[in-house]
């Protein structure tokens, strides 16, 4: 508790650490649950935005600004601090990330984007960095899926379709 902003927590999956955004310094900080059961104070971690653990509580996902580049890029670093990893910034041709999530096993992320035509798609990528393979397009654009959310259980990724209704002119 205290007079700061902070948002978009995450809940690790042993349950006894906690990530979120501090929106005025745009950092990811962590906090760990005590023996006590208390909270420790906030551990700023990297630049950027809302970090995401991985299914295994090892690593840590989240998006950062590049100035250098002026992207946004995909990164991940050790749970309990260290350097990060640059796993994507998209170079000229390949898509960009909207959406990005872990898939169960923490050796791969799934993201999803949309091409210029508006068509939504679901890639994956390796954790370590790579080249992204597409797993699924949505090429009927009567049914778009605009918006950024995805979700997956391993199996299967689900996703909002919209049906644009209207009578109002």
């Amino acid at each position: 508790h205290d007079s700061m902003q902070w948002s978009n927590a995450d809940v690790s999956p042993d349950g006894n650490r906690l990530t979120f955004f501090h929106i005025t310094k745009f950092q990811m900080a962590t906090v760990t649950r005590t023996a006590t059961g208390s909270w420790s104070p906030p551990r700023l971690m990297g630049f950027g935005g809302a970090g995401q653990w991985s299914p295994d509580g090892k690593t840590l996902l989240y998006l950062t600004f590049l100035p250098a580049t002026q992207q946004v890029a995909v990164v991940t670093m050790p749970a309990d601090s260290g350097a990060t990893t640059l796993v994507y910034q998209p170079k000229p041709g390949e898509p960009p990330f909207e959406a990005v999530q872990w898939d169960q096993t923490s050796r791969t992320l799934f993201f999803k984007s949309h091409d210029a035509r508006g068509r939504a798609s679901i890639w994956s990528i390796p954790a370590t960095g790579g080249t992204p393979r597409l797993l699924v397009r949505f090429d009927d654009l009567n049914r778009p899926s605009d918006r950024p959310g995805f979700a997956t259980d391993g199996r299967m990724f689900y996703f909002t379709i919209e049906d644009r209704q209207s009578d109002v002119f």
